[in-house]
């Protein structure tokens, strides 16, 4: 039998609630401040955590993961994406192009040793375009 609007909840369509958020603590506390002032609050619903928030005068909520380690990690990033100005509220984060993802960790000696390996590669550029293009004698 076809459900009218009224009994729908609205989690899709079942009968019922849904289940409630609990307060939650991960790396030993439930609130967990930035450097600039922003906090964070951690909770439960169900077996996932949850950040909320509020983040350049607005309010933001995401979903930190089922496991606690895993949670634990995401809420690490966020607390330092908040810090550095460079958070994204995951509503904003699904109308930009791109994806987000795991950016690689470059260090002071890998980015100097990508810019010799560019200069060897471009000195070789050079030479190879010598030899490919004919003398102008």
């Amino acid at each position: 039998m076809p459900q009218g609007p009224c009994e729908r909840s609205k989690s899709g369509g079942r009968l019922g609630r849904r289940a409630k958020m609990i307060r939650a603590e991960l790396m030993g506390g439930h609130t967990h401040a930035t450097l600039d002032g922003a906090r964070v609050h951690v909770w439960r619903r169900g077996p996932k955590y949850l950040a909320r928030g509020r983040f350049q005068g607005r309010p933001f909520g995401e979903t930190l993961g089922a496991s606690e380690a895993e949670a634990a990690a995401r809420l690490r990033q966020v607390l330092a994406e908040i810090e550095g100005g460079s958070y994204i509220r995951p509503s904003e984060a699904a109308k930009r192009p791109l994806p987000r993802g795991q950016v690689p960790r470059c260090s002071t000696r890998l980015a100097a040793d990508l810019g010799h390996l560019r200069r060897i590669g471009d000195s070789c550029s050079v030479r190879m375009r010598s030899i490919r293009s004919p003398s102008r004698e």
